[in-house]
């Protein structure tokens, strides 16, 4: 696994959840413009220990989201594949990070990157 460049380029989205703003933050490969890392932030206004906690929950998911992309042991497509299980309702995190993630699946295909059938299977 090559080492993340010091400066990278990234894309910023800003959608709701649980009616307040939060940011998800893309990191791209400087060579394909897939998703090497992740980032959810939330507004600071207003933060409680619940939101704390919550945050501190995300920050979690999102490295390891982070690690698995940038390991290119699975595919994108798969990986967006199973976010999508997680998700219970349209606004949740996981729905909100897998269209986003989504977004990027053309240029895998692009890339020549496979789907990585056998760890979808692993987790049916």
């Amino acid at each position: 696994m090559e080492k993340t460049p010091d400066e990278i380029d990234g894309k910023r989205y800003r959608r709701k959840y649980r009616g307040e703003s939060i940011y998800i933050i893309v990191v791209e490969d400087v060579n394909t413009g897939l998703p090497v890392e992740v980032f959810v932030r939330f507004d600071q206004e207003g933060k409680d220990e619940t939101k704390f906690l919550t945050e501190a929950g995300w920050d979690a998911f999102t490295r390891l989201l982070s690690k698995m992309l940038q390991s290119r042991e699975f595919s994108l497509h798969s990986i967006v594949k199973q976010i999508k299980r997680a998700r219970r309702i349209k606004t949740d995190l996981p729905t909100l990070i897998s269209e986003i993630l989504d977004m990027y699946t053309h240029l895998e295909k692009i890339n020549g990157n496979q789907s990585d059938e056998a760890f979808e299977d692993t987790l049916s």
